[in-house]
């Protein structure tokens, strides 16, 4: 049971993200390092976020600088 707690957690972090990128889309906001997003999708305890690749990951949220904007 507490794992799928967890799951049930983690699955309702990747629904606020995927509303998240909704509303960025919606205001028609565009920026290169702001991935597109393609869908969440969702069956049984599992979901998956698409999103449009962009890059390496970040390692820390230091490396975003207003001059690589």
């Amino acid at each position: 049971k507490d794992d799928s707690r967890k799951n049930s957690e983690k699955i309702k972090r990747l629904r606020n993200e995927f509303e998240m990128y909704r509303k960025l889309d919606a205001s028609g906001y565009v920026c290169d390092n702001i991935p597109r997003c393609y869908g969440l999708y969702e069956r049984d305890s599992m979901a998956v976020l698409l999103l449009e690749y962009v890059g390496e990951p970040l390692k820390s949220w230091d490396e975003l600088s207003p001059e690589g904007w």
